[in-house]
């Protein structure tokens, strides 16, 4: 199988024969690539001795397309910077538990928190739970951990809280709302991998210089000039003088490896980094992008307000769902975002 087939593979289903399930009724490979690549059939269940729902995208896919685009790859941490930057310190969520949890919720549209509790059931504490091998057991409010050899690890009822991004078409598990940006984020990386392995791999050869009616002698020297244009010096200006010959009969440069120079892949990338932006509803200027135009990026501070205002406090207002199984004095909460001053000190 090529490097691209097993990628394709990793985005629409997991290394578990189990987990191509919800495929089997076409080409599990034609999903990615194509027009229906979010057309996933539903949620069906394992045919292992541990049953426990599928979930309707890789989970394992998701994370590598958070390596395969710098853009993409940045984001889930950005967006749980910035939940963290207005938390008002809690002893039984450590910081680093929510920004696991967070950083989960923006990669995989799912994020799992353990209860610990104590004898008495009150919770004491919290654990974060890796996303990406979480599994809902047909149990009502049950789950189970897939360890590294596949072996289901059960909790009991009502011990772990899972944070969906809510898909229409199942409330099993959540599919982040960036999903349909899968191929522009496969743009920009192929936009960036096609040009390195061109001229890695040698496989370009530049032109081909085609001579017919030269006599021996005119060749040899044409082959030896040529040959002094490589190393120091190279890209230097060559003048052939044919007395007896016709210039555009005896000799034809043919260009043959000039493929990539003609492909606009800084285009590629650009609009794929613009889609990317767009799917996870945040400004470039906000993801360390330079502007494009020469006019600057505007007033910034507007545009990090408009950013708390319609993407930080909704979703610190979803992550307080928590607050409904912590104890009253350990209650989840925010700070608000000190507001700017217009005038000048």
């Amino acid at each position: 199988m090529s490097e691209e087939e097993e990628k394709k593979e990793a985005v629409v289903g997991e290394s578990n024969r189990d987990d191509l399930a919800f495929f089997e009724f076409g080409d599990p490979l034609s999903a990615v690539g194509t027009k229906h690549l979010s057309d996933y059939l539903g949620v069906f269940m394992s045919h292992t001795l541990d049953e426990y729902y599928i979930p309707p995208v890789s989970m394992k896919g998701l994370i590598q397309l958070m390596k395969a685009n710098p853009h993409h790859g940045t984001m889930p941490s950005f967006r749980a910077n910035m939940l963290l930057k207005y938390l008002i310190d809690n002893p039984l969520l450590p910081r680093k538990v929510l920004k696991w949890f967070a950083i989960d919720i923006g990669a995989t549209g799912n994020g799992y928190l353990q209860f610990i509790r104590n004898r008495l059931g009150v919770v004491v504490g919290l654990k974060h739970l890796p996303a990406v091998n979480m599994r809902r057991l047909p149990e009502n409010n049950r789950y189970g951990y897939l360890d590294v050899n596949g072996k289901l690890i059960k909790f009991k009822p009502d011990e772990v809280f899972h944070f969906i991004d809510y898909d229409p078409q199942q409330q099993i598990y959540g599919v982040p709302y960036w999903f349909g940006a899968v191929q522009s984020i496969l743009l920009g990386e192929d936009a960036r991998l096609f040009p390195r392995r061109f001229f890695k791999n040698g496989a370009h050869a530049g032109n081909l210089l085609v001579t017919s009616g030269l006599e021996t002698k005119e060749e040899e020297v044409l082959k030896l000039k040529l040959g002094q244009t490589k190393g120091i010096g190279n890209f230097r200006s060559a003048h052939l003088g044919l007395p007896k010959g016709d210039v555009d009969k005896s000799v034809k440069i043919i260009p043959i490896g000039e493929i990539a120079s003609k492909i606009e892949f800084k285009g590629f990338y650009e609009t794929s980094a613009t889609d990317i932006m767009e799917a996870w509803r945040t400004r470039p200027e906000l993801a360390g992008m330079r502007p494009e135009n020469t006019g600057g990026s505007g007033d910034l501070d507007k545009i990090v307000d408009m950013n708390y205002e319609n993407e930080v406090i909704p979703f610190q207002q979803d992550v307080m769902e928590l607050n409904l199984f912590l104890p009253a004095r350990y209650k989840l909460e925010f700070r608000e975002k000190e507001k700017r001053s217009n005038t000048n000190s």
